[in-house]
């Protein structure tokens, strides 16, 4: 297994010192990282198809990380009644997102009544993970943004 891995690495070193170091060596400059990981890209990556990637694609790239990293949480109200979570459970927001449980091996929860348009705050997980706190209950279930 520790041979299998010493190989790889090989492999990846040959690749890169098979690129221009000089070129490299230019993208390190560029401030702005949708720019810098364009210059990257153009260098190290082979497209599929062997057609270089579209630009647009290139600038979209990681964006939607960048624009996740300004909000840690949001609060907003469930669209109507609160009855629990079975697994698979999809939640409706008032602001017009929809989050739908994804931990569907966590064990089924409903409170002793329904409870009316809850308030919810949803906040960063691990690895990328959400949790929703419900106003009134004391679990939290993790949920992924659907719409």
């Amino acid at each position: 297994m520790r041979l299998r891995g010493l190989v790889i690495g090989a492999a990846a070193v040959c690749a890169l010192s098979n690129a221009n170091a000089a070129d490299a060596s230019s993208c390190v400059d560029i401030e702005n990282d949708v720019d810098r990981l364009a210059c990257y890209d153009k260098l190290f990556r082979q497209a599929p198809t062997g057609a270089a990637p579209d630009e647009e694609d290139i600038a979209e790239f990681g964006a939607e990380s960048i624009e996740r990293d300004t909000v840690e949480s949001i609060e907003a109200r469930l669209a109507g009644d609160f009855t629990g979570w079975t697994g698979k459970t999809v939640f409706a927001l008032d602001n017009g997102q929809v989050w739908r449980q994804t931990r569907n091996y966590i064990q089924p929860y409903s409170p002793r009544k329904p409870i009316s348009q809850p308030k919810v705050t949803i906040t960063r997980g691990a690895l990328g993970s959400y949790n929703m706190r419900i106003e009134g209950v004391r679990k939290t279930v993790q949920v992924k943004r659907v719409k």
